[in-house]
């Protein structure tokens, strides 16, 4: 019994081998089939279906195994077949559309593709300009808040500046002297105390020998020539 499922088998493989994608092939494969299931029937008798399933069975497993590229080509013919009737069909269409209809078609295709473009540019051109506008109006912002706190900062430094010119150093015992002789007080930065005393034009002096080092002189008339009044500090050095 197991050698006729074997050889049922073995027919229905052979089968499979030969029947591939042409009509004639196929045909001899059905044949084959038919032949021993003919056969199955004389010896066998009810037990054909049998027979046929098994040559079934043989003909599947010699088609997957062999014929899988004699698929894939079939396919691909068709694919290859519809594609070039579907492109048949558009070159129909095209031909039986007027040319006039055509073009403009296609000029209404570019205005809608140019009018995409100057859209999108418009697009970011209003954004650019609110992007500037809110950089703009935050300036602004921030110079509203920061103009009270900038005068602020400018009026104490101004205060301050005002407090420290307001503020005066004491007179000294030579200075006290010089405006109890009638010499009057002339502020000038980098004078002594930011400040020297002067009378008929000649200027009162505090400490021959410090401002002499200071002037870089050695003499009372170098310092005459300077509008020093030399000879009140020697009187008064004298006396």
């Amino acid at each position: 019994m197991l050698g006729y499922i074997v050889i049922y088998i073995i027919v229905g493989f052979i089968a499979g081998l030969i029947g591939d994608s042409s009509e004639e092939n196929k045909n001899t494969s059905y044949g084959i089939m038919g032949v021993g299931a003919f056969i199955s029937l004389i010896t066998a008798g009810p037990f054909v279906i049998a027979a046929i399933i098994e040559m079934g069975i043989g003909w599947v497993i010699a088609q997957s195994i062999f014929n899988k590229d004699d698929i894939k080509k079939e396919e691909h013919k068709e694919e290859q077949i519809l594609k070039h009737e579907s492109n048949k069909d558009l070159s129909k269409t095209l031909k039986d559309i007027p040319l006039s209809t055509l073009t403009l078609n296609i000029n209404d295709s570019i205005t809608e593709i140019e009018q995409k473009k100057t859209n999108e540019q418009m697009t970011k051109d209003i954004n650019d300009s609110m992007t500037e506008i809110a950089r703009n109006n935050l300036h602004k912002e921030i110079m509203n808040i920061m103009s009270p706190l900038v005068k602020t900062t400018e009026i104490k430094q101004n205060e301050e500046t005002t407090q420290q010119k307001t503020i005066q150093i004491p007179y000294t015992y030579g200075e006290k002297q010089a405006i109890k002789n009638g010499y009057k007080v002339i502020e000038c930065a980098g004078a002594y105390n930011d400040r020297y005393f002067i009378k008929n034009n000649k200027k009162w002096i505090l400490n021959k020998k410090a401002l002499m080092k200071k002037l870089n002189i050695n003499t009372d008339d170098e310092l005459r020539d300077k509008n020093y009044d030399v000879d009140n500090y020697n009187n008064r050095i004298l006396y």
